[in-house]
């Protein structure tokens, strides 16, 4: 997975949102705490459907008064035209960003040495954020590094690569990071995809769309579905069954082809699914792996 030039991303949304009010109006749309978003630092956040069910995720930092929102491709025009109607009278002003800032995406095992050769300004440590020479640089884990600015200020990378955010992609699937798409959206509650496992959910803040169901999911104190890790020897169409003793389990929800010829995959399974697990039809056997935080019983 690892890759000693940078990824191009210019492919994913990053939306800017702006003004006096930018704060207070996405403390009422997101299930991050924005008081918790500093300059110095990065946060998830989702946006619920009144029904609890996450329409988008965003990886959400700030710059100023300004914050920034940063997800997979395409969700562009929908995340606009969620949250303009919400803004009202508030002075927010919500912008698409990628025509003047370009993002690239490094995931080394040794980063420090590999951006050594592009800059000499020591990297944020794990969930920090830095504002240095015109980019943003946000460490998301030991081995990825997320880089956004105007083009001229990036290191070299290549926008022309068959699957440019091959490398990226995987990286955050294996950090158990569940990015919705069109085909996956307002079908799953912010627990079911480990949003608060990965301190995507507060449970202190005010009010928020969907916050009924997710806080009440919370203070029952009981999860029936969690996302998991898993690895198949093919890729793996999203809404495939998992199954379990022939009884159907969960969903797959996210798949990346690896290094190894087959693919790593996120899924949405019943709390107690029972390995081994399958997709038939025909029968494909898939193997559990090993997410970066734990997952409660």
């Amino acid at each position: 997975m690892f890759n000693h030039r940078p990824d191009s991303l210019n492919q994913r949304t990053l939306i800017r949102v702006s003004g006096d009010d930018a704060k207070t109006f996405l403390q009422g749309q997101l299930t991050q705490d924005m008081e918790q978003v500093h300059a110095d630092n990065f946060r998830w956040a989702a946006h619920c459907s009144p029904k609890g069910r996450v329409l988008f995720t965003a990886l959400v930092w700030s710059q100023g008064e300004d914050f920034f929102l940063e997800t997979c491709p395409g969700q562009t025009d929908f995340i606009l035209s969620r949250l303009r109607p919400f803004v009202l009278r508030a002075r927010v002003t919500l912008t698409d960003v990628r025509a003047d800032w370009k993002s690239v995406g490094w995931v080394d095992q040794d980063l420090s040495t590999q951006v050594r050769s592009w800059s000499d300004h020591p990297l944020p440590a794990p969930g920090q954020h830095q504002w240095v020479d015109g980019v943003h640089r946000l460490r998301l884990s030991e081995t990825q590094l997320l880089l956004v600015g105007p083009a001229t200020a990036l290191p070299p990378h290549d926008d022309h690569a068959p699957s440019p955010s091959a490398h990226w992609d995987l990286a955050n699937l294996q950090q158990g990071i569940v990015e919705i798409q069109d085909a996956t959206r307002d079908q799953f509650i912010p627990q079911w995809l480990n949003w608060d496992l990965i301190g995507g959910i507060s449970f202190k803040k005010g009010c928020y769309t969907g916050q009924e169901i997710v806080a009440r999911t919370h203070f029952l104190g009981k999860v029936a579905r969690r996302t998991r890790y898993l690895t198949a020897p093919q890729p793996v169409s999203l809404h495939t069954p998992v199954f379990s003793a022939a009884q159907t389990v969960g969903t797959i929800i996210a798949c990346v082809p690896n290094n190894h010829g087959g693919a790593d995959l996120l899924a949405v399974l019943q709390q107690g699914a029972e390995p081994p697990l399958s997709i038939a039809d025909p029968l494909i056997p898939l193997t559990s792996a090993s997410l970066p935080y734990s997952i409660p019983d």
